[in-house]
């Protein structure tokens, strides 16, 4: 999915949300009805394509993010009571620590092709250590697990030919869905906003405000991710993901996922609330400055 695609997606999601979450549209203007149907049939059409070239809003496969985010856990785990053996008194091991002291937000922002030989580095250096590491946090089994997770990303990540062209399919559809939806902005929607500028000012600057696409320059600071529900696979639309610690409260997107960008950088602990289910709430994360970080949420035990 191209940047320009992205970046279109956004701005489609954003629309729908705007007008679902402020009924004042559709009251003033019921003519808004109709082609804000059309678009949400051109937002359900990217994400089923997305979904069959497996690749969600920003490249990941929806399966193969969860496998990433499980070894990327279960490699910090080991890098790091590796990188406090390396640091403790009587034991300071700068080769060693060199080449395991990474956050966790520096793990899971390493790239797909870049992540295997990232991870075996980090797992040749834990290996002749890991007896020793048992006062610092892990132990073989720790070790072994993050081997595990490790190969069982590399299954989904070196998929077979016939899955990569799939991929390039559903690729070519998105464009045209995009700029579909564009249009029906364009033409349809803006028409109608635009007898609002008297009659509601603010309606017609929120309309105009989510309009806009922002292109964002390579090191802006972004969280995002999504919500889903126990299957890890559907997106709950108008979840609540609240970010305490920063006083940012986010509504999810009607495929799921939620985006903040220009992030304040320290530590993230969110939570994602959504009717029915219990509030699901974040470890602490790191967000570093100029990084893109991703979290997804799986929401369990409904009631």
């Amino acid at each position: 999915m191209e940047r320009k695609d992205k970046e279109g997606k956004l701005m489609l999601l954003e629309m729908h949300s705007i007008y679902d979450l402020h009924p004042a549209y559709g009251t003033l203007r019921t003519g808004l009805a109709a082609p804000m149907g059309q678009l949400t049939i051109q937002i359900g059409k990217i994400i089923s394509a997305e979904t069959g070239q497996s690749i969600v809003s920003h490249g990941d496969t929806i399966n193969k993010q969860n496998k990433f985010d499980t070894s990327g856990h279960s490699l910090f785990l080991i890098a790091s009571a590796a990188s406090g053996f390396a640091s403790s008194i009587g034991g300071l091991d700068p080769i060693l620590k060199a080449k395991v002291d990474f956050s966790l937000a520096q793990i899971l922002g390493v790239n797909y092709v870049s992540y295997e030989s990232f991870a075996n580095n980090i797992i040749d250096a834990v290996t002749p250590v890991i007896g020793s590491l048992g006062p610092f946090g892990a132990v073989a089994l720790d070790l072994t697990t993050a081997t595990g997770d490790l190969t069982d990303f590399l299954d989904v990540q070196n998929v077979p030919q016939v899955d990569r062209d799939e991929k390039r399919t559903q690729t070519a559809n998105i464009h045209p869905f995009v700029t579909e939806g564009k249009r029906i902005l364009s033409e349809m929607c803006d028409p109608i906003v635009n007898t609002l500028f008297s009659v509601d000012h603010d309606l017609y600057k929120t309309w105009y405000n989510g309009r806009e696409i922002h292109h964002l320059p390579s090191g802006t600071t972004v969280v995002e991710g999504y919500v889903y529900k126990e299957d890890g696979v559907t997106g709950i639309y108008l979840a609540d993901v609240k970010f305490p610690a920063q006083n940012i409260n986010l509504k999810t997107y009607i495929d799921g996922s939620y985006r903040y960008v220009k992030f304040p950088h320290g530590v993230a602990t969110p939570t994602a609330t959504v009717a029915s289910y219990p509030p699901n709430t974040a470890a602490p994360y790191e967000v570093k400055q100029g990084k893109i970080v991703h979290h997804n949420f799986i929401m369990t035990g409904a009631v």
